[in-house]
């Protein structure tokens, strides 16, 4: 068994106030949520009005499906203009 997690971090740019951070946040995890088989959540900098960090996680029996997931969720991400990817951590473990 294989387990994917990722940290991303990101800058908001269209971002003026704790509600317009948790509506783009939203929109974020939603579209990723519903597109691939995966959890996605905000795991810190949830008080900064421009910078966030999500984690997204995934459990397989396949490394290389878990890898191409992760590239069509990074390329997916990369999609949006209302933020840039400042920083990606890739774990990938075997249990």
């Amino acid at each position: 068994m294989y387990i994917l997690a990722l940290k991303i971090e990101i800058k908001i740019y269209l971002s003026n106030s704790l509600k317009d951070k948790r509506k783009i946040i939203k929109k974020i995890t939603h579209h990723i949520r519903h597109r691939f088989p995966i959890t996605v959540s905000e795991i810190d900098h949830l008080d900064l009005l421009n910078y966030s960090t999500i984690g997204i996680a995934m459990v397989g029996n396949d490394k290389v499906y878990l890898d191409q997931v992760k590239q069509k969720v990074i390329n997916e991400l990369d999609q949006f203009f209302e933020f840039e990817i400042i920083e990606i951590t890739n774990y990938l473990e075997l249990y």
